[in-house]
């Protein structure tokens, strides 16, 4: 099955992980495809050089089906990424965003493109993931479900919605105020994510705020049953991948196919909640049992059952 949903491939300095990515989205997808690179960093040797050459390799493989829209100097991670999605937003209003280390399984486009057309109007909907969560225990049956925070590694989303990135952080304040992510999340989780929330102006990441414009929105992410991303990205010219790192100890599941035709949730309450505890294992200082003990001991057994009964809805 092809895709004609447009992408936006975000490379940097890695030649062959961008060759390996890049010749997978030309096998599966017939739209426009943009592939914004970050500049050299001038204090790093060798970089321009392979920021040259990883964008040979974009020349070479995608001709004049691709964009290559390289940064003339280094701009971070986070603001090189926030341009690519912005343009590919400008551009087409929804679209596919992968990384050079983002391998995404064939039957990851076609998923993509019926759900971003199923929830367009929806704007309980903030995105479409590709990295799988491990489901609750009954939701087998489900193509993907639902949570409230959208894994990092092949996504997809609408105009609509990330236009509420840029403005996440003046929101954070008043929604950290209004006692919401311990509802959302219980008490020890919401601790650990302020933690990361009030420092998010000086992290140089993207997804911090993507998280929080979801919460800010109310909204939800679709993710998957099986695994359509893997990351290989696992080395030491990775940001948050290199070696020692949470994410690179807990490695990547490999991708796998998605049955056809989509089996849909028959409404939003199908929950992944487990996805919480899954992305914050990786993404938070804290294990998933001791947050779950520091949460018992916060709110105590009877509203710390409630709520796990109702996670695992």
């Amino acid at each position: 099955m092809t895709s004609s949903v447009p992408v936006v491939l975000i490379v940097f300095n890695r030649p062959d992980l961008t060759a390996q990515t890049l010749a997978r989205i030309l096998e599966v997808s017939t739209g426009p495809i943009l592939v914004v690179g970050d500049g050299p960093r001038s204090h790093v040797v060798d970089d321009d050089r392979r920021v040259q050459e990883t964008h040979e390799v974009v020349r070479q493989l995608g001709g004049a089906r691709v964009v290559l829209d390289g940064a003339p100097e280094n701009l971070g991670l986070r603001r090189n990424y926030v341009r690519a999605v912005d343009r590919l937003m400008g551009e087409h209003g929804r679209g596919i965003i992968l990384e050079d280390d983002t391998l995404p399984h064939p039957s990851f486009f076609p998923y993509v493109a019926e759900l971003l057309v199923r929830y367009a109007e929806d704007e309980r909907i903030g995105s479409i993931c590709g990295q799988r969560v491990p489901p609750a225990p009954g939701l087998e049956a489900h193509s993907y479900g639902f949570c409230h925070i959208p894994p990092p590694w092949g996504w997809a989303t609408w105009a609509r919605a990330w236009k509420d990135h840029a403005r996440a952080l003046e929101a954070w304040p008043a929604l950290k105020a209004s006692g919401h992510l311990e509802v959302l999340l219980g008490a020890a989780a919401a601790r650990e994510w302020s933690a990361l929330l009030d420092h998010a102006e000086t992290t140089d990441s993207y997804w911090i705020r993507w998280v929080l414009a979801h919460w800010v929105t109310h909204r939800l992410a679709a993710v998957p049953h099986v695994n359509l991303i893997e990351n290989v990205g696992f080395d030491e010219r990775g940001t948050f991948t290199q070696a020692g790192s949470r994410y690179a100890e807990r490695g990547s599941e490999p991708a796998r196919s998605l049955a056809f035709p989509l089996a849909h949730p028959p409404h939003l309450a199908v929950r992944y909640a487990s996805a919480e505890d899954d992305i914050a294992e990786a993404a938070l200082p804290f294990s998933t049992r001791r947050r779950r003990l520091k949460q018992l001991l916060l709110e105590g057994p009877r509203r710390f059952w409630v709520r796990q009964r109702r996670q695992s809805r």
